[in-house]
């Protein structure tokens, strides 16, 4: 069962939350600025690694000729990802690339780009079905999940390569062994950071007039005419996902919604779902001075499955 929650009673509420979210992301949102340089010794051993991942391969659904991995970025202590993680990530992937002629490796370029566009916190993407959704969604039959932690001497990374052809019920999951490696001499910096920037802002409305933020500067919030809930995904529902995405959406003078940008978001295609729901919403437009304004809105949809 999906529970889908609209709060637009208390929109002065989520506009000061969403607002902060904002803020919120562009502190801990960055990106690494360079390969990450490793010594001999630690090359070797991540060489060793991925010679470990490759042998186990065939565990994991992943077989010669017909098999694309993803190196998804690394999770640390806290559960979300920073810089050390997605620069392993992305040095483990180009060695695996570099060792595999019958395995491709897909391009995490192309995985950073989603990510810029999905806008979905590290967090939500531990998990291992999520995980297999992201590689779904890039193009990839297997996604190769790591985990750092620091040691007295540098940091232990413990990867695992996990079938994604689907997302699995529980008696269904096919994995590789938890492959480990301590990389001595490693910096184990953990701070939070994520593969996109700050969040995005919007302009302009429709009708081409410049935008204000709803309920500031004497101007009244949009309510809501015809808002149905949008769908909970089959995804979403086989991995009882539960969480929100939070949407910046310029409502026009006409009431309808437009420039719908995700600030916040979720696995599970529930990005695609919220965002095609809220372009069929009609709302009655804020007003300024008797007349009716187009202004920028958060909207936060909610799923929760019982």
């Amino acid at each position: 069962m999906l529970f889908y929650s609209l709060p637009l009673f208390r929109f002065a509420l989520a506009i000061a939350s969403s607002l902060l979210l904002l803020l919120l992301g562009q502190a801990v949102a960055q990106q690494p600025q360079s390969a990450l340089t490793l010594t001999p010794s630690q090359q070797d051993q991540l060489c060793d690694l991925g010679k470990r991942v490759l042998d186990h391969a065939g565990n994991a659904g992943c077989k010669k000729n017909s098999c694309t991995i993803l190196v998804v970025n690394f999770a640390g202590p806290s559960g979300g990802t920073s810089v050390l993680g997605m620069q392993l990530a992305d040095a483990l992937s180009e060695q695996l690339a570099s060792m595999s002629t019958d395995i491709r490796v897909a391009d995490r370029r192309v995985l950073r780009a989603f990510l810029e566009k999905e806008r979905i916190n590290s967090k939500l993407l531990e998990e291992d079905n999520a995980a297999r959704w992201l590689a779904i969604e890039n193009s990839a039959s297997a996604v190769l999940v790591g985990f750092l932690r620091p040691i007295p001497d540098g940091t232990e990374l413990r990867v695992q390569l996990l079938d994604a052809h689907g997302i699995p019920r529980k008696d269904d999951e096919k994995a590789g062994p938890i492959d480990v490696t301590k990389m001595t001499g490693l910096d184990s910096q953990f701070f939070p950071a994520e593969p996109f920037g700050s969040a995005p802002v919007s302009s302009r409305a429709g009708d081409g007039r410049v935008t204000v933020r709803a309920g500031i500067g004497g101007t009244s919030v949009p309510s809501c005419s015809y808002c149905p809930a949008p769908q909970y995904t089959d995804a979403a529902r086989t991995a009882k996902f539960t969480g929100h995405v939070v949407a910046l959406v310029t409502v026009s003078v006409d009431g309808s919604a437009s420039d719908v940008q995700i600030v916040n978001g979720a696995p599970f295609g529930l990005n695609r779902s919220s965002m095609e729901a809220i372009r069929a919403w009609k709302f009655k437009p804020a007003m300024k001075d008797g007349n009716p304004v187009p202004v920028d809105v958060p909207i936060e949809t909610t799923f929760r499955f019982y």
